[in-house]
């Protein structure tokens, strides 16, 4: 018996499945490594394959058959599901084990059961639950990043056809991203420690960031995803950010002399077009990414620009952590 099991047995576990994750291995990690064990502790639990991020949003946020979840997928998948359950009318618990190529959220909120599946289930019932922030830009919610630029373009090709798969098929696409998208010229405001900031500046890559890990590394943060504070870092220009990406997959540093970066509540970026937006992994729409607004100038002359707001959206998700004391 463990501190948790009054919740965890309540109702059926449910252990949502993204089918798609880790290029399709991700019902095999659920196989070999979550099925075995809660079949020999004879845990009542559901299998739930998603359909896309929006299936699991909605599943997670009306589903009233579970209170316990065990998310197989990557930072996409892992990131509908903690939407689904911050706009749910019952407190649920989420559980990251991982499964997909891009686990930022996992590693954040580590549940390793990889090398020793047999110890799930203790697992769970000894957990600790951490409340952590989840944030929004122009309404969608996001618990780990959102990124404006570069690493939207990085998706594209990441998700054509190719020969090559995992960790080279990425550095590849990323090298082809290059020629594809320029820096653009933004304006971003916060409130710093010395007060209301604004500032003009080329920008290649903005990424806002809950947590410490962004793309596996390619960006180190010293975000927490419990203070009410979300990281912010720019790159100025292509090279620099592919030779991040680059760099910290091979066990290498960010040059912190190519990043602009502060710990804010809130942030707004201006650009004169829309610029790519990406949410924990997955791409929006051009046209719905940014909100065309009517700002004025010193003069009173008003112009048009496409507003990024980053903010907290007043909810924090329930996150099952593996308790390592």
């Amino acid at each position: 018996m463990g501190p948790l099991d009054a919740i965890i047995n309540e109702k059926p576990i449910c252990v949502l499945i993204n089918p798609n994750a880790n290029e399709g291995r991700a019902l095999e990690f659920y196989r070999e490594k979550i099925k075995p064990p809660l079949d020999k502790h004879n845990r009542v639990y559901h299998e739930k394959i998603t359909e896309s991020p929006e299936y699991a949003v909605d599943f997670v946020r009306s589903d009233k058959e579970h209170l316990v979840y065990i998310i197989v997928s990557g930072d996409t998948g892992s990131n509908a599901a903690a939407e689904g359950a911050v706009r749910s009318e019952l407190e649920k618990y989420l559980v990251f084990p991982g499964g997909g190529i891009g686990c930022d959220i996992p590693k954040t909120f580590p549940f390793n059961i990889n090398h020793n599946s047999g110890e799930l289930c203790h697992q769970l019932s000894n957990a600790s639950i951490k409340r952590e922030d989840m944030w929004e830009v122009n309404g969608l919610y996001f618990l780990a990043y959102a990124g404006l630029g570069y690493d939207s373009i990085v998706l594209d090709e990441w998700k054509k056809k190719r020969i090559l798969r995992g960790k080279p098929a990425y550095f590849a696409a990323a090298f082809r991203a290059l020629s594809k998208y320029k820096p653009r010229e933004m304006t971003i405001k916060f409130n710093g420690e010395d007060g209301a900031v604004e500032k003009d500046l080329s920008a290649f890559l903005i990424v806002a960031s809950n947590v410490e890990s962004y793309a596996g590394g390619a960006i180190n943060f010293s975000a927490e995803p419990d203070d009410g504070l979300l990281d912010f870092h720019v790159i100025s220009d292509g090279t620099s950010a592919f030779m991040n990406f680059l760099s910290t997959r091979l066990g290498g540093q960010i040059d912190k002399q190519v990043v602009y970066s502060h710990r804010v509540r809130e942030l707004e970026v201006f650009c004169r077009e829309p610029v790519p937006l990406q949410v924990n992994g997955e791409k929006v729409p051009l046209q719905e990414s940014g909100e065309r607004v009517e700002v004025h100038t010193a003069i009173g002359k008003p112009h048009y620009r496409y507003r990024y707001r980053f903010a907290h959206t007043g909810k924090r998700a329930n996150v099952l952590v593996q308790n390592t004391g």
